[in-house]
């Protein structure tokens, strides 16, 4: 993933845990789309921007929104938690 000044920026995952990160999403993007539904990635506030740059270019169509952008009637189903990659 690149910044404004074409450096990389992995958010401080080595390559593994890039490829073990997106492998972990992929499943659970592709689980929510067999579901029907958009697949939504909630994350804290404090790093939802930095998330969302991460993954934009290779899930496109993920939306990453934070809890607080959460209306207190909206109903969720989770299908799952995408942890930090062990290192590797």
């Amino acid at each position: 993933v690149k910044n404004g000044t074409g450096i990389a920026q992995n958010l401080g995952f080595t390559p593994s845990q890039v490829n073990t990160l997106f492998q972990s999403i992929a499943d659970k993007v592709e689980q929510m789309v067999s579901l029907g539904v958009s697949p939504v990635l909630l994350v804290s506030p404090q790093i939802r921007r930095h998330v969302r740059r991460f993954v934009e270019s290779i899930f496109p169509n993920l939306f990453v929104i934070a809890y607080s952008e959460l209306l207190t009637d909206t109903e969720l189903k989770s299908v799952g938690v995408i942890r930090y990659p062990d290192a590797g």
